[in-house]
């Protein structure tokens, strides 16, 4: 190994070595220490007037000449630090660390390490991190001392510990009663504390301190916006500017700067002046934030929960305190049933006096069974400013999670409080037809045009709505009406054109389709739509035709590259020569992804692997892919895989996995379908290494557990899967895994803790019908039938239609003489006549309660579902010898 560098401790050391080496040097050494010199002396010109990526380059010319020397490090840091970049910090220090000696930097310069660290850690939200960081500090100069308090200052005030933040920024004042810092602190914490009159005092001291002090501006201007003083705002945001926006990176203190300015101007209704900040924004580093929250905006609306999830993932990877992100992965925690994580997302968020935050935090602490709790969350909302927005967000994540009562009890209440808000209105009205309550749809709908006429959503939507009805007259009518309106509409003239597809007028729906084509040649809806057609009325010529002049257009639409591969496909000439056109196409194309996935899809399936990774390297190589290419290319890896296993294939699939993980090492789809794969080939040892590593690369990750208990339930090992169960449900509180957990325990012959669980399991899901039907199951099958009863009536309340239930509290009714038993018998026979346990249950109680002639043909069809089943044979003797047909009843006798 290379030993470590002593790194000398500051330049002053660097130029005295430097001035004593006199003439003895050589000339190529003493030219070498003024360039180095040069260097910083630029880096730190370069970082006064504001232009980083210069400084922090002359700063690494510096340091590739003399790389033992610490100055450059110091320097790229410190501007890593005004950019922003928390992350880059903690890197950068950390590789000077491995480059130094213990003891070989002086004191002071230590500390300010553990100074830029703990600002780093602050930047990603990571709180105890910079509190560590700031403890490593010994004796430090006064100026050192006050930033550590200030920095103390601003964590508390960033966890609303209202008391800590005054505590810290009065000792800070106490350090520096000069510095306008601790003032401003001190102003934030009143203010957050809801005393504006003290805050307003404080910050008017700091003024007479320093009036032209930038994050005194930048405060005055934050107030302002909170008290919606939009002129005061605005002249406090462009004054912080003037020193802010100077430098030549997008910082995350210029981009919130920046993005505050913008919603002041929109409150002003300056709407020119605002875009020309949002346009500085989106072609900013940040802006990349503010793309991939839009990608995630348009996933969730798609109903992609996970890839809406990733991509928020990534944006508080980059900016941990996002709390637009925050608030919506948290959302889309609440929406999939982990209940745990929403509410650590959402935690911080309501402790900030975040309404939104604060209402789904009360939702999920109800998911969580803690209705105390969401009391109190909700109590310090005031009702009288209830936002709609707000009461439609958690009453959407309600319905997402079963809880439809009170789903649709907020959503009408936030509609009647904004009964405008149409797009709430058409998603519900989705909901609605998604429960078979089309008439509550269309209500709402027409309630949506009626308020909102130029609603082209709501006009397809209802049209939609009708031809599912087979109402083609009315959805015609709809979309013409809407047609009339708006000529150029053309969604309307596709939508149009469906509607005359899917009644077989192909000629019509092709005159529509054009007309749209028409209107906006450059759309790629109108050819995507003439391909399908013509592939469906076996026209595969015309189909590439117009897939391909889509492609041209947009070469990543997903439908035109589907529709061109099926409709190439049926004939491997029009394959291969479809193949060569999307070569041709991604060269014309570099920046397109969608024809080069084509092409690996083919590579891989047919094991040219060689090929495969020359195209997914091109991919991840593109200059805009970097953050899709894993998930793109992983799916694509797995998604053959599947095909190769479907075809039983199981060493191309084996491949398969294994080049995408040699690709993507850290990725638990991948893993966990090879490591399953690998299980199913008797490999036990290497698919359990696997999962092992992915339980420690995934700590809050639950598939891993699952996946192994699967394995040990297929192989009888039922104690072991209970446990891996149990460790699943800690990290994921999901339904399925807890009856997974006790069908676990009851196979282990553990029938009271698996009854136990389904117990537990039920108070936190109250809405959840299958864990309450394995749990009167359950009781049924431990004889405990009073608590079986009350299972099934509470069961039945959830999904009065159930027949399973229907059933089974039918036989609990009729073993007490409860009238009640025919009538659920006779609704779950209707719901299931196939099922000959519920035929037998209703022809056995028709005939107890002397209804033997119509208890016959029941029984029969009981019998043919299942001749071998004995009690079902013994019923039906019995009714053949009540009905005087003895022969019958001893042929069935003697089948047993």
């Amino acid at each position: 190994m290379t030993a470590k560098r002593a790194i000398q401790a500051s330049i002053l050391a660097a130029a005295l070595s430097f001035g004593l080496a006199g003439c003895n040097s050589s000339e190529e050494l003493s030219q070498e220490e003024a360039r180095f010199l040069s260097h910083i002396d630029q880096a730190k010109f370069y970082q006064r007037q504001g232009e980083l990526k210069a400084s922090t380059q002359e700063a690494r010319n510096a340091m590739d000449l003399l790389p033992t020397h610490i100055e450059p490090y110091l320097l790229i840091i410190d501007n890593l630090v005004k950019a922003g970049d928390g992350a880059s910090v903690e890197r950068q220090i950390a590789t000077l660390r491995e480059r130094i000696e213990d003891g070989a930097i002086e004191q002071h310069t230590e500390n300010k390490l553990h100074l830029m660290l703990a600002r780093g850690h602050y930047l990603q939200g990571e709180f105890e991190q910079a509190q560590a960081s700031l403890s490593q500090i010994k004796e430090p100069s006064s100026s050192q001392k006050l930033e550590a308090t200030l920095i103390r200052g601003e964590m508390a005030l960033a966890e609303r510990d209202l008391d800590k933040a005054r505590e810290i920024f009065t000792t800070a004042r106490e350090q520096d009663n000069q510095d306008v810092m601790p003032l401003v602190g001190l102003s934030k914490t009143a203010f957050h504390n809801g005393e504006r009159d003290k805050a307003r005092d404080l910050m008017a001291q700091a003024e007479e301190l320093d009036s032209t002090d930038t994050e005194l501006w930048l405060w005055k201007a934050q107030m302002a916006q909170e008290e919606e003083r939009w002129e005061d705002a605005r002249q406090g945001y462009e004054k912080a500017l003037e020193d802010i926006g100077q430098y030549d990176v997008m910082t995350f203190r210029k981009y919130e700067t920046i993005s505050s300015l913008i919603e002041v101007l929109r409150a002003q209704n300056k709407a020119q002046e605002a875009f020309v900040y949002e346009e500085i924004l989106a072609k900013s580093g940040p802006g990349t934030l503010r793309s991939n929250f839009i990608a995630a905006q348009e996933m969730y609306e798609e109903g992609d929960l996970e890839g809406a999830a990733r991509a928020l993932e990534e944006i508080l990877a980059q900016a941990a305190t996002h709390e637009r992100a925050q608030l919506m992965l948290g959302l889309i925690r609440f929406q999939q049933g982990r209940p745990k994580e929403a509410e650590q997302l959402l935690e911080s968020l309501a402790s900030l006096n975040n309404d939104d935050a604060s209402r789904l935090l009360a939702a999920t602490k109800l998911q969580l069974r803690q209705p105390e709790a969401a009391r109190e969350l909700l109590d310090n909302i005031d009702e009288n400013e209830t936002n709609p927005g707000t009461l439609a967000l958690v009453g959407m994540a309600s319905l997402a999670s079963g809880d439809h009562d009170t789903g649709r009890r907020y959503i009408e209440r936030s509609l009647e409080l904004d009964p405008d808000n149409t797009e709430l209105r058409i998603r519900y009205a989705r909901y609605l037809a998604s429960r078979e309550n089309m008439s509550g749809a269309i209500d709402q709908l027409k309630t949506a045009i009626g308020r909102t006429p130029d609603s082209e959503n709501a006009f397809l939507t209802l049209a939609r709505l009708q031809a599912a009805q087979q109402n083609t007259a009315d959805a015609a009518q709809t979309l013409e009406k809407w047609r009339k309106a708006h000529p150029d509409s053309i969604r309307a003239l596709i939508s149009s054109g469906d509607l005359a597809a899917s009644q077989g007028e192909n000629q019509r729906a092709r005159q529509y389709y054009q007309q749209a084509l028409q209107k906006a040649p450059e759309d790629i809806s109108a050819r995507v739509a003439l391909g399908n057609l013509a592939r469906r009325n076996d026209d595969p010529a015309g189909a590439l035709e117009h897939f391909k002049a889509a492609l041209e257009i947009q070469p990543n639409s997903r439908e035109a590259l589907r529709g061109l591969v099926q409709v190439s496909r049926g004939d491997e000439a029009r394959y291969q020569e479809t193949l060569k056109w999307l070569s041709d196409l991604g060269e014309a194309k570099p920046e397109a992804i969608g024809p080069k996935l084509v092409l690996m899809e083919d590579a891989l399936t047919k094991g040219e692997f060689e090929r495969a990774e020359s195209v997914a390297s091109a991919i991840v190589n593109m200059a805009d892919a970097p953050t899709e290419a894993e998930p793109l290319l992983s799916s694509l890896y797995t998604t053959v895989a599947q095909q190769a296993l479907r075809e039983e294939n199981q060493e191309r699939a084996t491949k398969v996995l294994e080049q995408g993980r040699e690709r993507f090492p850290d990725n638990e789809n991948l893993a966990l379908m090879t490591s399953r794969l690998y299980l199913n080939q008797g490999k036990e040892d290497q698919a359990l290494d696997i999962i092992s590593e992915v339980k420690k690369s995934n700590p809050a990750s639950a598939t891993p557990f699952l996946l192994e208990a699967e394995y040990r339930v297929e192989n009888e090992e039922f104690e072991k899967a209970a446990n891996l169960f149990e460790l699943a449900l800690e990290k994921d509180d999901n339904p399925e895994t807890i009856l997974k957990l006790s069908s676990a325990l009851r196979r282990d012959r553990q029938p009271s803790k698996a009854i136990e669980v389904l117990e537990t399991g039920a108070n936190r899901h109250q809405n959840n019908a299958q864990i309450q039907l394995a749990l009167a199951i359950g009781y049924q099958g431990t004889d405990e039938t009073g608590k079986a009863q009350q299972a099934y009536e509470t069961l039945l309340k959830l999904a009065p239609n159930n027949p399973v239930a229907l059933n089974n509290l039918a036989w609990i009714y009729h073993e007490q003489d409860d009238d009640r038993a025919t009538d659920l018998a006779k609704r779950a026979y209707e719901l299931n006549p196939r099922s000959a346990a519920i035929a037998d249950t209703y022809g056995w109680i028709l005939f107890s309660t002397g209804k033997v002639e119509e208890s016959l043909p029941v029984l029969e069809s009981a019998y043919e579902l299942a001749p071998t089943a004995e009690e079902i044979a013994l019923h039906l003797a019995e009714v053949y010898k009540a009905t005087n047909q003895d022969d019958k009843a001893r042929s069935v006798l003697e089948k047993i």
